[in-house]
């Protein structure tokens, strides 16, 4: 079963700094095995912090942050946005600004964003980040993790504040780790590995399928 959950790490010079740990499932041979992947998200985490403090202060950092700031409405469309998306995504601001988030998003993950600002606006608590991609300026396609948390504008009007991060570098190695475990490293044929987990789903859902 896949998860991800939060921790520190400690550093060589003892200090501590957040970390995200994304846990996977699977088989090296014909033994279970667990593949981590573990990211610094200590910057997410100042910008988690920022959105509590002043408004000045908050648009000072978020211009040099590495993760995209943003607030949206109960339909998505983007209400504010931080200047460093231009860097990031290619985009100016005003280009984004008063627009549909759900324009710039894969269509194939638009009901799971759906469901996740409905969710957010609902519960008014925090929730499973949410992973999807989207469309950079010049049309190529990111993976990015989205959290976000319910709050009110200066007219009290809800909204949820949102950071999103950049995680295509990851879903890269997820990839690639995930292709290692089912192929043989020789032949770059499906192994024994991957053969034993197809015939366990088919037994689960007892079918028969032709194997060749």
């Amino acid at each position: 079963m896949d998860t991800t959950f939060e921790t520190k790490h400690r550093r060589k010079d003892g200090s501590l700094y957040d970390v995200e740990v994304s846990a996977t499932g699977t088989y090296v041979g014909d033994s279970r095995a667990v593949i981590c992947i573990c990211q610094d998200i200590s910057d997410r985490k100042k910008t988690e912090h920022a959105l509590q403090e002043s408004e000045a202060k908050f648009r000072s950092f978020v211009e040099n942050a590495s993760d995209i700031i943003f607030t949206i409405n109960e339909i998505g469309i983007i209400k504010y946005i931080s200047p460093n998306v231009e860097k990031l995504c290619g985009y100016q601001k005003i280009e984004l600004k008063n627009k549909s988030l759900f324009s710039f998003i894969n269509p194939a993950d638009q009901e799971g964003l759906k469901e996740f600002i409905e969710q957010n606006f609902r519960f008014k608590k925090l929730t499973k980040e949410l992973e999807f991609r989207l469309r950079h300026k010049d049309n190529s396609w990111h993976w990015y993790a989205l959290s976000a948390s319910w709050s009110e504008d200066e007219n009290h009007k809800p909204i949820l504040l949102c950071i999103a991060r950049n995680i295509s570098e990851r879903k890269l190695y997820e990839e690639q780790l995930v292709y290692l475990s089912r192929h043989d490293p020789l032949t770059g044929l499906y192994n024994r590995a991957f053969y034993d987990q197809e015939l366990n789903r088919l037994k689960k859902e007892r079918r028969e399928y032709p194997i060749s």
